[in-house]
Order: C-alpha cells, then sequence, then structure tokens
C-alpha cells in the first residue's frame, strides 16, 4: 500500500533560486552604469575637441572623475552581491 501512495508524488528540484536572478540582474544594472559612465567621458571628450572654452580641463577633470568613481563602486558592488 506504501509503494502505490508513492508512485503519485512528483519532486521538483529547480535548476536555480530567485536569488541567483536578483544578483544577476543587480551585476546588469552596475555594468549599464559603468558603460553610462565610459559614454559620458567620450561624449564629453568629443565636445572639448569641438568647442573652445576655459572650462574645458575642468569639464574633462569632472567626467574622468565621474568614470573613476563609477569604476570603483561598480567593483565593489559586484563584490558585495557576489560574496552576500
Amino acid at each position: 500500500m506504501d509503494i502505490l501512495g508513492q508512485m503519485n508524488v512528483i519532486k521538483i528540484d529547480p535548476m536555480f533560486n530567485l536569488e541567483s536572478v536578483f544578483k544577476f540582474a543587480s551585476i546588469l544594472i552596475l555594468l549599464a552604469a559603468l558603460f553610462y559612465a565610459f559614454l559620458l567621458v567620450l561624449r564629453v571628450k568629443i565636445v572639448i575637441d569641438t568647442v573652445q572654452s576655459d572650462a574645458n580641463p575642468t569639464m574633462k577633470a569632472l567626467a574622468y572623475a565621474n568614470l573613476l568613481i563609477s569604476i570603483v563602486i561598480s567593483v565593489l558592488g559586484t563584490i558585495i552581491i557576489v560574496f552576500i
């Protein structure tokens, strides 16, 4: 009788959990922000080459500072997401 009761039991083992999906999505968002910062640097370099202004070195420095901060935060965020 016990064997017949266990025949209709279906056990589903999920291949991945929801936590890994959220981790992957969070890492993609960080990579998108990093890509946006890189594109901002390229855009500022084009504007600096096109337009002559006294503020060009300041704009270039701010764009590179934004890129550096984005890289550091993205790396730290990825480390936190992966290991926690």
